[in-house]
């Protein structure tokens, strides 16, 4: 059995976009991401970063919670607004795994409460 690896491939790029969205997921996490990318892609002036997984083939959500995070932190150039979001079958073992990373701050968000709390939170 073949094991699948992180691919950063840029799905929007546009030099004029300031913001940047970084997605990866797991296997489990895989039917969500490719809607959450569909509907990312219509998003105007935003450049969007699609690390897969890009099959539903079994494999290892510590290498995509990771590259996001890569990618997040060191950004091919600067960008006004950043944002990663990584997805997992519960998400609670991929966003563990993206917070193992130096200088990111990931929360597990199922709604919009939860979501804006996690903001307030990160931001102080």
């Amino acid at each position: 059995m073949a094991v699948a690896t992180p691919l950063a491939k840029y799905v929007v790029e546009d030099p004029s976009n300031k913001n940047l969205i970084i997605i990866g997921s797991d296997h489990a996490g895989y039917p969500l991401r490719v809607k959450l990318v569909e509907y990312l892609k219509k998003k105007s002036g935003w450049d969007l970063i699609d690390v897969g997984v890009h099959t539903e083939e079994r494999c290892d959500y510590p290498d995509f919670a990771k590259e996001v995070c890569l990618q997040y932190l060191k950004p091919k150039r600067e960008y006004e607004t950043k944002f990663g979001i990584v997805v997992c079958g519960s998400g609670i073992g991929i966003s563990m795994s993206a917070n193992k990373v130096r200088g990111i701050r990931c929360a597990l968000c199922y709604d919009h409460y939860t979501a804006e709390m996690s903001r307030r939170v990160i931001k102080k």
